[in-house]
């Protein structure tokens, strides 16, 4: 579509469009809601390179379209035009969310694409579904989230020996808890070289959110819209953005607010809480244990528990809810000092190999992993997995004793 404006025009998804936006309004060719509709708009075309820029686009035109504001197919986005026709100015439905069946039962890899996980096959959080931090107070939840954050804008490959993708666009960090604290926390993890791209690729909310995403669970991606390029959203955290979390009408709420940003390609991150258990009674082990309406952490691809007393500079991570393999339970531990987590007494399984003259059993692995001499099952096959997945990628060999025993050696050992 074009605008005119003193005589020039300007097509949405082109340099300049906004500013002819700008001066159309002045000059009341257009009102302030289409300026405002417009604006939108144009900012997902710009941003169609994004994987899920053209379904982003599609649910915007069927606004625009629907509301008779925009009435053609932008010509920036020709890969839009097999789809010109599910919308018409009469629907009401996001049409351009459906795909057929085929589509959607193989239209997907065989393994889960991660935004954090590791090659052996656990992921701590998957492409496309929501990632949930959850723990008691100074346990290190907002250090852990603001990693990852930093991650995502390139400034750090991996975190807690697990890859982080790097984001196609910029990162959104909502400190709505503390926001002092956590620019004295995100001070600690960056340095000078950082000033650019966190100027480029940071955006930083400081305080609660405009509105009650339990109130409001739409705003929230109309809001991400605004803030232009916006791919991840971090929310730090979910007691401070929504109210009476424990209602379910308020749970569901809040769980379609992130599945619209979901849908609209925006990867989320949410920091939250976990019940106040009885004195004694150890850490959380169920999805059950987590603050709030049990909706919370149905919308949820994965739920980290994050353990430990206030202030501890080793505490457990554990995974309630996986999307695909389970990642550890793994000792974390936080050098404030620098703004950095690692893990904590992890063993090295290729070194363990490569020091073994016999090899390792599975059995052996698993009670060197989890520091125990009677492993469980569930233990066992974190190790089996763990060493199949080094034979996989030739940095460990399987071989079979005459006597059926399964023993594994460091790659370089015939």
């Amino acid at each position: 579509m074009s605008v005119p404006a003193s005589g020039r025009c300007a097509t949405i998804g082109e340099p300049g469009f906004v500013e002819r936006l700008d001066e159309a309004l002045r000059l009341r060719l257009i009102t302030e809601r289409e300026r405002r509709q417009l604006s939108r708009g144009h900012r997902l075309v710009v941003a169609r390179a994004h994987p899920a820029g053209e379904r982003a686009v599609l649910a915007e035109v069927r606004d625009l379209v629907g509301e008779g504001v925009l009435v053609e197919l932008p010509p920036a986005v020709p890969a839009l035009s097999r789809k010109a026709d599910d919308y018409s100015a009469g629907s009401r439905f996001e049409v351009g969310l459906a795909v057929d069946g085929a589509q959607f039962v193989y239209g997907l890899p065989d393994d889960v694409p991660a935004v954090w996980g590791d090659p052996d096959g656990g992921v701590a959080w998957a492409q496309g579904e929501p990632l949930m931090l959850v723990g008691p107070d100074g346990v290190g939840k907002t250090a852990v989230a603001q990693q990852l954050a930093l991650a995502r804008i390139g400034i750090r490959p991996e975190l807690l020996g697990l890859r982080v993708e790097e984001a196609p666009g910029r990162v959104l960090y909502v400190a709505a808890d503390r926001p002092r604290q956590a620019a004295r926390s995100l001070h600690r993890m960056v340095g000078p070289k950082h000033m650019e791209t966190l100027r480029d690729r940071l955006v930083v909310w400081r305080g609660p959110l405009p509105f009650d995403v339990g109130i409001e669970p739409r705003a929230l991606a109309e809001f991400v819209a605004d803030l232009r390029g916006v791919s991840d959203v971090v929310i730090d955290s979910l007691k401070d953005v929504a109210v009476d979390l424990t209602k379910d009408d308020v749970g569901s709420r809040v769980n379609i607010a992130i599945q619209e940003l979901i849908a609209a390609g925006v990867e989320i991150l949410v920091v939250h809480h976990q019940r106040k258990g009885q004195p004694g009674s150890g850490p959380p082990k169920k999805l059950a244990d987590v603050y709030g309406s049990r909706w919370l952490t149905a919308g949820m691809g994965s739920v980290l528990l994050l353990w430990g007393e206030p202030g501890d500079l080793v505490v457990e991570l554990r995974h309630l809810k996986q999307p695909a393999e389970e990642v550890g339970p793994l000792r974390v531990r936080h050098d404030h000092a620098i703004g950095h987590s690692r893990v904590h007494g992890q063993v090295d399984l290729e070194r363990a190999l490569a020091e073994t003259p016999h090899g390792l059993t599975v059995r052996d692995a698993a009670s060197a992993m989890f520091e125990t001499n009677a492993p469980a099952d569930n233990e066992i096959e974190k190790a089996r997995r763990r060493l199949n997945s080094l034979v996989k990628r030739d940095r460990a060999q399987r071989r079979t004793d005459e006597d059926g025993t399964v023993r594994y050696l460091t790659a370089e050992r015939t």
